[in-house]
């Protein structure tokens, strides 16, 4: 299993099950250090190779679940902590676990401080482990923690104090057996530990303190974290927090899970000397939306994220299980006669309307801290027309409470002031396109920290020096290990994206009719969906090349070359047909018998990966439970095309 890390991301090639392994993995240290607890004994499951897909049978299983269950869930935690020592990249010899921080079914996450000598000097003094299961017996079809390691590479590299870092890339490693997070293959990611916790747990300790009449929020306070949310959503729209440069070339990202818990309070830096600094995490469920999206699509992704904190766009029709199975089953821009909802797709949109809610809520003060769609409660969210501002009066319908619509009419009634107010009204208009854009928002919402720092006697922090990113080496990333064990570089930061001159915007939302015969937006940025005339059509515009997926860098070969079972992983790729036959057993429908399909995917090359390939072939209707070989060769998400020698078609069989 020691195998160097070969892929930008940190990860390890797999073992060939038909070579010695010379460097056999430690034995796990004793599953618990003192007396032994009465508990009952957990069967030993023997981990078969990924040659072979990783097969149980079933009474292990079930027997292993019924163990799991007695288990002490805090011995079980412990014991996990006490595996460190064991990992293939540790987090260091002078590094002491503190505790878990949270766990579930198929994850846990850690937090170890340094406690060595020369910690003040130290730029990292505190780091949080994220493990989660990629394959094993209780969960054989996820992905562990490589899509959120991949959104969260992007970021990599720059000044960029609202987005959580990664300080550590993905690796590969077996699980410790101490708990179903903990068995079969397993990822981890090292990444920022934030003090504060996230952003429930700071608006609960600040002004929670007796939860039957909190204490409402400053207003200062509130646009502070407004300020920190909507710079977040720049970074993941534009690349960077400055305005006046290029965008990258990346795609829009749609967090999708913007919530609350979603939003951390991170260690005062020198920006940040008087305010809590807020971030965005947990990028597991983020996408790159393309620029056309069809019904297939949105439906795709209609269902991901907190049932209480997904969007508009999400929540299209009738039978969404936000109005179908989870209570309340009622959300105010949907019902059987209406849907105020026009030209839903998602991006950048989507994240503004997260964080409006985010601030709703903040602003509101729920007793259970999450957004109030029973329409039995006093202060539930319900759709309004608001005359605040140019944008509010021809956007169609926003968000509120009834002390929001009362407040249009008489701002004496609400607590915040009217240009808060209608900041979150804009974030939350049910209609996407129009929503306001991320950079009006930084320019909005910084402008009003300064204001209200400076009536308090202070001085803005736009003079203050820029966030620093901790100066962490080589050594540190790779644990000291030797230089062919060392992880490549970082890739650098995708470039910014061309600006071609006279090339028309790409029409693919819908206004409502009112609001384009109201007039548009002021100031859209360039780029951008805008509402159009109900009249126009949707234009699909066809990409170059929709499936190849270009990575932000080229990989760069370690150097001394790969001494693993595929000399091809590190070295030259080996050239494949195109179009590339797959040869796909399909699996029994009812009463039916399974049969081959064969399907030739075009547009591929030696760099695509595995992953990119099912991906097509989930696209052309192949099950998303899929095994992919070459022989004899289990064929890895992560792995390219080119890896495989004499690779003249692929062996798919669904699960």
């Amino acid at each position: 299993m020691n195998q160097p890390l070969f892929d930008p991301l940190g990860m390890n090639p797999p073992q060939n099950p038909n070579q010695p392994n010379a460097a056999q993995d430690p034995p796990l240290p004793p599953a618990v250090v003192g007396p032994v607890p009465a508990l009952p004994p957990v069967p030993k499951l023997n981990d078969s190779d990924p040659a072979d897909n990783w097969q149980w049978h079933h009474a292990d299983i079930q027997a292993f679940k019924k163990a799991q269950a007695g288990k002490d869930k805090k011995e079980a935690e412990l014991q996990w902590l006490q595996t460190e020592r064991y990992w293939k990249s540790r987090v260091g010899k002078s590094w002491k676990a503190v505790r878990v921080l949270g766990r579930g079914g198929q994850g846990v996450v850690g937090h170890w401080t340094y406690d060595g000598p020369g910690r003040a000097q130290r730029p990292l003094q505190d780091v949080v482990v994220k493990q989660a299961v990629k394959k094993g017996p209780t969960y054989q079809w996820g992905d562990g923690l490589e899509k959120e390691a991949k959104m969260l590479t992007l970021f990599q590299g720059s000044e960029l104090p609202h987005i959580l870092r990664m300080y550590r890339h993905l690796y590969e490693d077996m699980g410790g057996g101490t708990d179903v997070f903990d068995h079969g293959v397993v990822h981890r990611i090292f990444l920022e530990y934030c003090a504060g916790g996230d952003l429930g747990d700071w608006i609960w300790n600040n002004y929670y303190q007796q939860p039957t009449a909190p204490t409402p929020a400053p207003e200062y306070d509130l646009w502070r974290i407004f300020h920190c949310l909507a710079r977040a959503c720049l970074v993941m729209d534009h690349g960077r927090e400055e305005t006046n440069q290029p965008r990258w070339a990346v795609k829009e990202i749609a967090h999708l899970d913007l919530k609350l818990d979603n939003g951390n309070d991170s260690m005062r830096d020198t920006e940040h000397r008087n305010a809590p600094a807020f971030k965005i995490s947990d990028f597991g469920l983020a996408e790159e939306t393309p620029n056309y999206q069809d019904q297939n699509y949105r439906n795709s992704l209609s269902q991901t994220g907190t049932v209480q904190w997904q969007l508009p766009e999400q929540i299209q029709n009738l039978a969404h299980k936000a109005l179908a199975i989870v209570t309340p089953r009622e959300r105010p821009w949907i019902n059987a006669s209406m849907n105020r909802v026009a030209g839903p797709r998602y991006g950048t949109a989507s994240n503004i309307w997260q964080i409006g809610l985010i601030m709703w809520v903040i602003m509101h003060e729920p007793l259970d801290l999450s957004p109030i769609w029973d329409s039995t409660k006093q202060d539930h969210l319900k759709c309004y027309q608001s005359n605040m501002t140019q944008r509010l009066r021809i956007g169609g319908a926003t968000l509120g409470s009834q002390q929001d619509i009362d407040a249009e009419n008489n701002p004496q009634l609400h607590q915040y002031s009217q240009t808060l107010r209608a900041a979150v009204a804009e974030c939350l208009l049910c209609t996407p396109p129009i929503r306001i854009m991320p950079g009006e928002l930084v320019t909005l919402t910084g402008k009003q920290v300064d204001v209200l720092l400076l009536a308090m006697g202070g001085n803005p922090n736009a003079s203050f020096p820029r966030c620093q990113e901790p100066q962490l080496s080589q050594r540190w990333y790779s644990k000291q290990a030797p230089p062919q064990r060392q992880p490549p570089p970082l890739p650098p930061r995708p470039p910014p994206a061309a600006q071609p001159p006279n090339v028309p915007v790409p029409l693919y939302a819908q206004a409502a009719a009112q609001a384009a015969a109201a007039g548009s937006p002021p100031a859209p940025r360039p780029g951008y969906p805008q509402a159009v005339n109900a009249a126009a059509q949707i234009q699909a515009v066809p990409l170059s090349n929709p499936f190849i997926w270009q990575p932000p860098a080229p990989m760069k070969p370690l150097a001394g070359g790969n001494p693993g079972p595929n000399p091809a992983a590190n070295g030259p790729l080996h050239p494949i047909p195109n179009p590339l036959p797959a040869i796909v057993q399909k699996k029994a429908a009812l009463l039916a018998v399974g049969h081959e399909v064969t399907i030739y995917i075009a547009n591929v090359d030696s760099t695509t990966t595995i992953r990119q390939l099912k991906n097509e072939l989930i696209r052309l209707g192949v099950s998303k439970q899929m095994m992919m070989r070459h022989g004899q060769s289990l064929m890895l998400d992560f792995q390219k095309l080119g890896e495989f020698s004499a690779l003249d078609h692929v062996d798919l069989k669904e699960m």
